[in-house]
């Protein structure tokens, strides 16, 4: 039985002597893995910004660095990274011109450089600097083939991306908010999609702020040829579907699916980039009844679905007590016989009678034979198969993300067994 981090972490902090903290290590395996990892271990690293002493033990063991795939910089606390500062105890020379936040963005950055072999670079809730958009640190990750960016991420970093070149990269998940100032030009983001044309995986977010959201008009044909799951804001998903999947490819994936009214005068002509059999997992908004049924017809081999954003389009009901118009839309949903998935839809409610909800269970059952999952995100509910009959239950956390996250095939290998630090 593993003791908990917490107790781990108070154990730890009442030890001052280094060599006590060794022999710990040697002696007992609970602490082992702690406080004497293995180099060969050290596939991820998670570490916060303010965490000097990591970074500086990574600048002076440039083998250690060899070793590591994934790169996770965060604000959120980590218990097992906090004891690096117990076992090396090394107070890294700080110049008198930067601050100790400054400092640690250096430290960072020669560690980068030493990272010979990353594959994955996520960076989550920084508000300082840390590379200017002139620095060749993007040289360093020809073999990066994953690169998550999220909300608040620095200043000068968040333009490094778009100035980056990365030959390998195949996962790409970009969410940017840009002051006027900074708006790139939409010459450097064709460029830099065309640039990375083995982008299996995309999720692109960029907002201005103060102004409307950027938008492109058009994209070089088949830009994108490998593309198989998409994420993007309607200003470019659009452009995405329309020119960068030509030739249709096996997209399987598509988040923010576009439902304007113009779009589905002439589906076939809008969604051509998309190969219509291979088509898995959607997330979409319904804004009639017509576009339901059209979907359901362009794209009969859908496994996953999701319509939770149709509440906000007057499709639904406005009290969201009653879903007899939900129920009558999701019928148009029958025509998709690989339907295994159906999220957003509220089939039950809590404030039913049991003998109604009975009545609904079996309904639902009639009406996908196949479906083996249903959940919606206000109430909890989740409705699953078991011996060819639907039963229901109460979840306390999204289960339905594993749905909509990205794919397993998508994971580098060396990352299914790693330690943070």
């Amino acid at each position: 039985m593993k003791l908990p981090v917490e107790l781990l972490d108070i154990i730890i902090d009442n030890i001052t002597e280094t060599s006590t903290l060794f022999s710990l290590g040697l002696t007992c395996k609970h602490f082992a893995g702690v406080i004497l990892p293995n180099h060969l271990l050290y596939h991820t690293i998670c570490g916060r910004v303010e965490q000097t002493q990591l970074w500086n033990y990574l600048v002076l063991n440039p083998n250690v660095c060899r070793y590591i795939r994934r790169l996770e910089v965060t604000e959120m606390y980590n218990p097992t990274m906090r004891l690096s500062s117990h076992i090396y105890d090394i107070d890294p020379p700080q110049p008198g011109n930067l601050s100790p936040l400054l400092w640690s963005y250096e430290l960072i950055a020669r560690a980068l450089h030493q990272m010979i072999n990353l594959k994955a670079l996520e960076w989550n809730n920084a508000e300082t600097p840390i590379f200017h958009a002139e620095s060749d640190i993007g040289k360093k990750f020809s073999n990066l083939c994953f690169l998550g960016r999220m909300p608040g991420s620095p200043f000068s970093f968040r333009r490094m991306p778009l100035n980056g070149r990365w030959p390998n990269l195949r996962i790409l998940a970009l969410s940017i908010s840009y002051d006027h100032s900074e708006v790139p030009t939409t010459e450097s983001i064709k460029d830099f999609i065309s640039f990375h044309s083995n982008i299996v995986s995309l999720e692109w977010h960029i907002s201005l702020r103060r102004s409307p959201r950027l938008s492109i008009t058009s994209l070089p044909p088949g830009c994108l040829p490998h593309l198989r799951a998409l994420d993007a804001d309607k200003e470019l998903i659009q452009s995405l579907i329309a020119t960068a999947c030509i030739p249709p490819r096996p997209l399987k994936k598509i988040i923010n699916f576009p439902t304007e009214a113009e779009l589905w005068e002439q589906p076939e002509i809008s969604f051509q980039g998309i190969n219509k059999p291979s088509l898995r997992v959607v997330s979409l908004a319904i804004r009639s009844l017509s576009q339901l049924t059209s979907f359901g017809d362009m794209f009969p081999n859908v496994e996953c679905i999701d319509v939770g954003n149709s509440v906000s389009t007057g499709l639904w009901d406005e009290d969201l007590r009653h879903f007899r118009i939900p129920l009558m839309a999701t019928e148009r949903l029958s025509c998709l016989k690989n339907l295994r998935v159906i999220l957003g839809v509220q089939f039950l409610h809590e404030s039913m009678e049991d003998e109604e909800n009975k009545d609904r269970l079996e309904w639902v059952n009639q009406l996908f034979p196949y479906v083996e999952f249903c959940a919606d995100r206000s109430s909890g509910i989740v409705l699953t198969r078991r011996n060819n009959s639907i039963s229901w239950k109460w979840v306390d956390i999204p289960l339905w993300s594993k749905y909509l996250g990205r794919e397993e095939d998508f994971t580098i290998p060396e990352e299914r067994d790693h330690i943070a630090l």
